[in-house]
């Protein structure tokens, strides 16, 4: 087997797959043997097309290779899946897995340059795939690729609406879902914002001092 992966450092403050030393070796497992490019392979009989970030696999292939037993391996899949960060469909021989946002956090360097493009602030650095954009909020909303905000971002955001959302916790919560909301995509993380400021007034009002000083320094 050839070629590498992309491990991001924010993978250090992911709860889930840093739970404890098993659940990063099978996140890490996951993502080195997930195929980057289709791959015609058999599933319950029938003929599929592996597409980028999809592995055939079993509790007992990944607990043969990582020595963790069958039953870890099983939660830890589980738990995954619950957090949206994997899909699975198993069989009597093997499991069909699927990392999900592949392309988003493992796409090829023209696709990353793209995303990069997309959040720049100039015009020249922005990619010209619509000449009517004006400017690279209209981009971003043209755009079918969510792009996941930075710290400095959501901050921005959070200290403009004068909110008490505290923005580390934000982005750790979202990234440990894979920016997901239920089964679905987010597609506006400033909505997601308000929801939480919406939230913290409901369920927080016997902290009015520390809203008002939230962003005094």
């Amino acid at each position: 087997m050839e070629g590498f992966i992309k491990l991001y450092r924010k993978l250090l403050i992911n709860p889930v797959v840093c739970k404890d030393g098993d659940y990063l070796a099978v996140w890490i497992y996951l993502l080195l043997n997930a195929t980057h490019k289709e791959m015609p392979s058999i599933f319950k009989g029938n003929k599929i097309i592996l597409k980028p970030g999809q592995l055939l696999t079993g509790r007992k292939a990944i607990g043969a290779k990582l020595k963790i037993s069958e039953s870890k391996v099983h939660r830890i899949l589980k738990c995954y899946e619950s957090e949206h960060m994997i899909e699975q469909h198993t069989s009597n021989q093997n499991r069909l897995v699927t990392v999900l946002n592949w392309e988003l956090y493992q796409g090829s360097e023209q696709q990353n340059e793209q995303q990069m493009n997309n959040q720049r602030t100039t015009s020249e650095q922005r990619v010209n795939t619509n000449k009517n954009d004006k400017n690279d909020k209209n981009d971003k909303k043209n755009n079918n690729i969510f792009i996941p905000p930075t710290l400095e971002e959501v901050t921005s955001y959070c200290k403009e609406r004068n909110n008490s959302v505290d923005p580390q916790r934000f982005i750790d919560f979202y990234e440990s879902k894979g920016w997901m909301i239920g089964k679905n995509k987010m597609k506006d993380w400033k909505a997601a914002v308000r929801t939480w400021e919406r939230k913290d007034k409901e369920n927080k009002p016997s902290k009015p001092d520390w809203k008002k000083n939230f962003w005094e320094k």
